[in-house]
């Protein structure tokens, strides 16, 4: 509760005595009803003489232009725009209406009089809180802004004439986003007017994250394989072009590498054919058959220079180009190849398919045994027979026509095992990986049953033929309609199928 002070009434404070019959009159008015005191503003809408809900509405027309107003980013010529309210912008009115209404009522009484006395000479200003969401902005700048610098480069390799070579690090630039938006808060709170904003962009140097230095030890081979492709041009061209994807790959240490991520979309437009693809133990037609091929060799190049893999998984049906369990499935959004580099220096891969041949060879730091070697066999634990064909009738096709759309598959369950040695001796043996392969029977497309042939009738008996007269004879009507063989049923359709 406020207490009201009393003429004659003297109050010390910090050894000055001063006299409340000199304040009280210039108090009691706005005292009384909480109007502001003159010369108190907020930002720049002069609030003098105004109650709170005056106060809000006095500097509506302020905020609404706020709430319009547009922002434009640059660097050097490029510019970008966007409305403030893009990045959630607000501003608390009713908090800065409060402030003004407070100010000459706060603290103790020598505060107040300070206060009061003070706005003679200077104006107060409340300021209005106004704030941006630090991510919706950050995300804005780095869409928009992402190629009008040059981003630094970290050090790279390639393959020139069958010897690797550095490509060295570029040093590069990067927009501060954190340093613009202090910078757009800062001119808020200081200068703005609610009109639109223009601000140039902070600009820092960015440095490379990995350099020349960094790929002073990869020298070495760690592993290498290669698969025979053959078949229709489509997954011809989709082995092709994964292996032109993964080539030139630099995984460093601590990395984890993705091929689906290097693989997607699964467009036209990404170099992508459709070819054969298993699903559901059958055979289909989808965009980037073949793949797995691709995946499969660089999976066996893993595992010869002994890299830490982090998923794998089996095709659905057994591969002819590996042994069992030596394959490395792909199916977006279930089915991935990833490995890590766990190893002291970058990993680099190069790959190529060309006249029939998918290879890759993986080379770093190479620092196992000499003395120690590696090899991989499959154990086969279960086999699973195909079962009967799967006939599918086209009565389109010629009577008695038949066509393997699908080869049967023999199902599996197999282990992959490496086999250790030292100099010579085998001295461990581990588990790789268990797989299991579903059995699919063959599919073939048939004709209609090819039509029973008519009887011939039977040879007359020798001596049974009437002699012939030269009397004209005349034909006889008859009553009996030609005979119409019985449709088949089903049954004996099916038996003859078999």
């Amino acid at each position: 509760m406020r207490k009201t002070l009393s003429k004659g009434l003297v109050v010390l404070g910090l050894g000055l005595g001063i006299s409340t019959m000199a304040l009280a009159p210039k108090m009691t008015y706005a005292e009384e009803d909480k109007t502001i005191y003159p010369g108190v503003y907020i930002d720049t809408i002069d609030v003098s003489g105004m109650t709170e809900a005056q106060a809000e509405v006095a500097i509506s027309e302020y905020i609404t232009r706020m709430n319009n107003a547009m922002i434009t980013l640059r660097v050097g010529e490029q510019e970008c725009q966007a409305a403030l309210t893009e990045f959630g912008f607000s501003a608390k009115v009713t908090d800065a209406a409060k402030a003004a209404v407070a100010y000459g009522r706060r603290g103790n009484i020598l505060t107040r009089y300070k206060e009061i006395q003070d706005i003679k000479t200077t104006k107060a200003v409340i300021k209005v809180d106004k704030s941006l969401d630090n991510g919706l902005f950050e995300a804005y700048v780095n869409e928009q802004t992402a190629d009008w610098v040059q981003h630094a480069q970290s050090a790279s390799m390639t393959m020139t004439d069958g010897n690797l070579t550095v490509i060295p690090e570029v040093v590069g630039q990067a927009i501060d986003t954190s340093a613009t938006l202090n910078a757009v808060l800062e001119y808020m709170e200081t200068q703005w007017d609610g009109s639109d904003i223009q601000m140039d962009m902070t600009v820092i140097e960015e440095q490379p994250k990995y350099t020349s230095a960094d790929f002073a030890n990869v020298k070495d081979l760690l592993g290498e394989f290669s698969t025979h492709y053959s078949g229709d041009v489509a997954r011809n061209n989709n082995v092709i072009n994964g292996a032109n994807k993964l080539n030139d790959k630099v995984v460093f240490p601590g990395e984890e590498f993705s091929v689906m991520d290097q693989f997607v979309p699964f467009t036209t437009d990404n170099g992508w054919n459709y070819a054969g693809a298993y699903l559901n133990g059958e055979v289909i037609s989808d965009i980037g058959g073949g793949i797995c091929q691709v995946s499969t060799t660089l999976y066996n190049a893993l595992l010869l220079g002994e890299i830490e893999i982090t998923e794998r998984h089996p095709h659905s049906m057994s591969v002819g180009y590996v042994q069992l369990s030596a394959d490395a499935a792909l199916t977006e959004g279930l089915k991935d190849l990833k490995f890590r580099n766990s190893t002291d220096a970058p990993i680099y891969i190069h790959s190529y398919a060309s006249g029939g041949t998918l290879y890759f060879a993986l080379y770093g730091h190479e620092t196992r045994d000499p003395s120690r070697t590696i090899e991989y066999k499959n154990e086969v634990l279960e086999t699973y027979a195909p079962g009967e064909p799967i006939e599918t009738v086209d009565e389109t096709r010629e009577p008695g026509s038949r066509e393997v759309k699908q080869s049967a598959h023999t199902g599996y369950y197999a282990k992959l095992w490496k086999y250790v040695y030292q100099n010579g001796t085998l001295v461990d043996t581990i588990l790789v990986n268990t797989s299991k392969y579903q059995s699919s029977p063959e599919r073939v497309i048939v004709g209609p049953p090819v039509p029973e042939a008519p009887p011939e009738p039977p040879a007359p008996e020798p001596g049974s033929e009437e002699p012939t007269t030269n009397e004209p004879t005349t034909q006889q009507p008859t009553t009996e309609e030609p005979a119409t063989p019985e449709p088949e049923t089903p049954a004996a359709e099916q038996m003859r199928r078999k």
